[in-house]
């Protein structure tokens, strides 16, 4: 019998326990799963971007200046179409923002899921570019959608 094998009774009766744990405890962490985050601040972003850079924040305010992206192919291989993709501008009361979702594959029927106006919270990861890049005449500070929450009434 193998080292183990006196404990396998018991590991598959609480398989599915352990299992629930570990699967419970990362939606807990993981930022992207959980709209719970404490929210950031804009100004705080925009005055510490480099500490910020690459990193998943929540910012909530009102959506301007939508812009929607035609449909494009995203892949080299030209896999993935994709539908929906959005720049505009987040503003809360510290400040405002640019923000950028990419959009999504193989969805030509759905629809950008908000619009001028709107209160949000969004997770985002932030970029931060600097002068040159992408054509940006100055560093820009900008965050990639994660997840978008509506929260007008």
């Amino acid at each position: 019998m193998s080292r183990f094998g006196d404990h396998m009774g018991f590991l598959k009766r609480i398989g599915g326990l352990a299992t629930l744990t570990i699967l419970s405890t990362v939606g807990v962490l993981h930022p992207v799963m959980s709209m719970a985050a404490d929210v950031t601040q804009i100004r705080d972003i925009l005055s510490a971007a480099s500490s910020y850079q690459l990193k998943q924040v929540a910012v909530e305010g009102t959506v301007q200046n939508l812009q929607e992206i035609p449909a494009q192919v995203k892949d080299v291989r030209g896999m993935c179409v994709s539908y929906h993709g959005y720049t505009c501008t987040l503003v809360d009361q510290t400040g405002e923002m640019e923000i950028y979702n990419p959009g999504v594959c193989f969805d030509p029927g759905g629809v950008v899921e908000i619009k001028d106006g709107d209160h949000v919270r969004i997770n985002a990861k932030v970029q931060l570019l600097h002068a040159g890049e992408y054509g940006k005449d100055r560093a820009t500070v900008r965050g990639i959608v994660a997840d978008v929450v509506r929260l007008n009434p």
